[in-house]
């Protein structure tokens, strides 16, 4: 079993400005997947400090970043897609899954709309953890725990409080 902890748009310089619920939770996961816009490369780095394993990407708010756009991972025969999205939020989704056609992801990890998804949509899931601090339709930030096991998965949105 492989448990990993999703965030996006934290748009924060430190670590320490996310609730220390969520610190031990990423402490605690096998592997924590960063979404883009972090804002700073120094909370990428504090971030990388203190988990296990860390898959983070370059959002459109990471000016400057030497991260990638896009990585696509295998966790535990679940092959995941993780990409920041871009453009007008109403339509994400739909360049998101052209955008990974060729993978053929099981899961495709987003951010960008700061809006918590957790839905299969034709044939692919889509999670966007939301934001931590900066949610859109939440008065609260959001984080996702995904836990893989032999090829199968589930996923929660949690409160990052």
């Amino acid at each position: 079993m492989t448990k990993v902890i999703i965030i996006s748009d934290t748009h924060t310089a430190s670590v320490e400005r996310l609730s220390d619920n969520l610190i031990n939770k990423i402490k605690e996961a096998d592997i924590v997947i960063h979404a883009g816009d972090a804002d700073t490369l120094n909370f990428i780095d504090e971030l990388e400090d203190i988990c296990k394993c860390l898959y983070a990407i370059k959002g459109n708010c990471d000016i400057g970043s030497k991260l990638p756009l896009q990585l696509v991972v295998d966790i535990e025969g679940v092959k995941v897609g993780i990409n920041h999205g871009t453009g007008n939020y109403n339509n994400v989704i739909d360049r998101l899954y052209y955008t990974f056609s060729e993978e053929d992801p099981t899961i495709i990890i987003f951010g960008h709309t700061h809006v918590p998804v957790n839905e299969e949509i034709e044939g692919v899931w889509f999670i966007n953890p939301g934001s931590t601090s900066l949610n859109r339709s939440l008065k609260y930030g959001t984080y996702a725990e995904l836990i893989v096991e032999n090829g199968t998965f589930k996923c929660e949105i949690l409160d990052a409080e």
